[in-house]
């Protein structure tokens, strides 16, 4: 089908963050968008106000004849009566990725792709570029705070960034340009079965791009790779690497080399080893394609960040952040960010882990990970799209946290717990609905 002759298209599941995204990008263009999702969100409301219809009730007569495509995310069940009514209905349908795909045929396309940090880097690849250039359309994982969108639009861009999600091998439907691998961390090992899966499935995707390839350094070492690339990090022996760096009131200050070519004079406010690679990886892209020097200097003392990465709550007497992070890693990173924010701060840290499957298979890296906080209350799992295993539960998983204090708490009991201890450091962390209890928790420490 081309696209560009839709007239209207059906979401199924649009208040995902990558659905959403394409609910935009089409919209954008003059089409008529309609949609079903199960729960109404700030998100949905805003698509509404918007334009687009959206309804929250499983109903499949509310599949419009009249649609030339029906998009739908993989985590729509089987069982839910429109989508067995779209089967049935004739109309053409595609997933999110393959949509994603041929918009990549059409445009010249960056893809940001890893297990970590994607989100991140490809809102600072999007930002900077749109500062630089005021040229480029960006799918991002998460909202932008600079722009209170996942989604921006330019009519004459000249490239668009999108983010690569490994999930159900969603990335292999694209056909980059250039692209970004920030990580390769095994992860989703229900789709992939094994590391080694997981790691040829990136493979897979590095040979999709026809340009360039920036990588991480620690991933470079695990890939086979023939195209071109280059590599980046903070350690020496990067092709491309923040060196000088300096630290002075929240502002992260340095320089970047490019292999051997040194530009002067970048700050960040954004915290955290993890966050100064991810913006390493977006300038090593903005620098290949010839960008402006200054102007992505300036861009960068502009980046707001992305919502619940990283993002402070309350930043007074009492500290509160709240963040994504739902893989052992990217919570190791998090902490280490925290303790060099405030490093006379003791931590309370309220987990809510996502996924059964990634409980089971990563129990005891969660453990560790979560064991440098000093007290850690547990949430039940997130189920998403699983059905609960037997013995994987977050009881479980606190036998495996090495903290002066670990309990599993209901959400209710929690926001309790936090109004009467008011602890001087609170940090909130995952990828389900925990971030409903964010303004809870925050009246409850401003009481």
């Amino acid at each position: 089908m081309n696209l560009e002759e839709a007239k209207h298209i059906y979401f199924l599941g649009i208040g995902g963050i990558g659905m959403s995204a394409l609910a935009r990008y089409f919209h954008a263009r003059g089409v008529r968008i309609s949609g079903y999702d199960r729960v109404k969100s700030a998100l949905t409301e805003n698509l509404e106000k918007q334009g687009m219809e959206i309804h929250y009730k499983d109903n499949p007569h509310k599949i419009p004849k009249d649609a030339d495509l029906i998009i739908y995310t993989p985590a729509i069940p089987s069982d839910l009566g429109e989508w067995k009514a779209a089967l049935s209905s004739g109309v053409l349908m595609y997933k999110r990725s393959q949509v994603l795909g041929e918009i990549t045929k059409l445009e010249r396309t960056i893809g940001v792709a890893g297990t970590h940090g994607k989100t991140t880097t490809s809102a600072i690849l999007t930002h900077l570029m749109h500062y630089a250039t005021g040229k480029v359309n960006g799918f991002v994982g998460g909202i932008m705070n600079n722009y209170k969108t996942n989604f921006i639009q330019s009519k004459d861009a000249n490239y668009t960034v999108i983010e690569a999600d490994e999930y159900d091998r969603s990335f292999l439907q694209l056909h980059p340009y250039a692209g970004i691998i920030t990580s390769v961390d095994a992860d989703h090992l229900d789709i992939y079965e094994s590391e080694k899966g997981f790691i040829e499935g990136f493979e897979s995707f590095a040979k999709l791009i026809s340009g360039f390839l920036v990588i991480h350094n620690d991933a470079e070492e695990k890939l086979e790779l023939k195209g071109t690339h280059y590599t980046y990090g903070l350690e020496e022996g990067a092709d491309i690497m923040a060196v000088n760096i300096g630290q002075n009131q929240g502002v992260t200050s340095f320089d970047l080399d490019f292999k051997g070519t040194l530009h002067e004079g970048f700050k960040v406010t954004l915290p955290g080893r993890h966050n100064l690679e991810n913006i390493v990886a977006a300038l090593g892209v903005c620098v290949q394609l010839g960008l402006n020097i200054d102007l992505l200097r300036q861009g960068l003392q502009t980046f707001e960040g992305v919502y619940r990465r990283f993002e402070y709550k309350l930043k007074d007497d009492t500290i509160f952040i709240d963040d994504y992070a739902h893989h052992p890693n990217e919570i190791s990173s998090l902490i280490s960010a925290v303790k060099e924010a405030h490093p006379n701060k003791k931590i309370t840290a309220v987990f809510q882990p996502h996924l059964y499957s990634r409980t089971r298979d990563y129990m005891k890296d969660f453990g560790k990970a979560l064991s440098s906080c000093e007290t850690v209350y547990l949430l039940p799992i997130y189920p998403a799209r699983e059905r609960p295993i037997p013995g994987v539960d977050s009881n479980k998983l606190a036998k495996e946290i090495n903290a002066d204090k670990v309990e599993v708490l209901t959400k209710k009991a929690v926001v309790k717990r936090i109004g009467d201890e008011k602890p001087e450091l609170l940090v909130t962390i995952g990828a389900g609905d925990i971030s409903k209890l964010v303004e809870p928790l925050k009246e409850e420490l401003t009481r």
